[in-house]
């Protein structure tokens, strides 16, 4: 099995050629060996805050704070629309793992961080078995979110026949370990009392809601997270940021 790392390059100040700004914002100082996944993990992280800060000239959009334009949830009678979803944390990223199998041509990426989020929201029908309905703002706090990608990959050419990695998709799987705190504003059109009860509801059965609900706005995320790694990848050859 080989590993190569993904986003490090090491070059002597003399011997350095002349590179655009955008590879300068994550040039990490060191290589790995290509089986060493320890390496690349701490290779990763020291990217982590350079990385999500965004690379326009690649196309790598900011990942914190991260924008989305909206999410729908049309489920079991529930039906919410977020719209002007601001993200943040992901700047915190704890890499926990990253390997890159050479043989099968999978990445494996496993991380974990706190994530907030604000937004716009509209919702109706029913949650919990009870009706819910409400328009107005929503702020959510999630506590130790892990998340790991599964990424297969091929080996292909550039323009100037030089081996770059292509992402071909991805699959993922996620857990909200410690909790979510979430407050819906204007919640039933301003009756505090049925607001409340909700509140208390939506507490209690935090991980079931997450595990039912929480898919349709990491959908989205995950999408601008693998977006960001794939664009990167496709900009620089293999040779210029591993030991390929």
């Amino acid at each position: 099995m080989h590993k190569i790392d993904i986003i490090v390059i090491i070059m002597s100040t003399n011997e350095r050629p002349l590179l655009d700004r955008s590879f300068e914002a994550v040039i990490i100082p060191y290589k790995c060996l290509l089986w060493d996944y320890s390496c690349l993990t701490a290779s990763a992280q020291a990217a982590v805050r350079s990385f999500t800060s965004g690379i326009p000239e690649l196309g790598i959009e900011r990942l914190d704070t991260m924008f989305i334009d909206g999410l729908h949830i049309d489920q079991d009678g529930y039906k919410a629309d977020w719209n002007n979803i601001y993200l943040q944390g992901m700047r915190n990223t704890i890499v926990d793992k990253l390997s890159i199998d050479m043989n099968s041509k999978v990445l494996r990426l496993l991380f974990h961080t706190n994530l907030s989020l604000k937004a716009h929201y509209v919702k109706q029908g029913y949650l919990l078995s009870l009706p819910v309905s409400g328009d107005g703002e929503v702020a959510m706090q999630m506590q130790n979110v892990h998340m790991e990608f599964v990424i297969p990959f091929e080996i292909i050419k550039n323009v100037k026949g030089r081996d770059i990695m292509d992402l071909k998709g991805y699959q993922y799987w996620y857990d909200i370990k410690d909790g979510v705190d979430v407050h819906f504003g204007n919640l039933y059109y301003g009756n505090n009392e049925l607001s409340r009860k909700m509140h208390t509801l939506i507490q209690q059965n935090w991980k079931l809601l997450t595990v039912k609900y929480g898919r349709y706005l990491f959908d989205k995320s995950n999408d601008k997270i693998f977006n960001a790694i794939r664009n990167y990848m496709h900009s620089r050859p293999l040779d210029t940021v591993t030991l390929y």
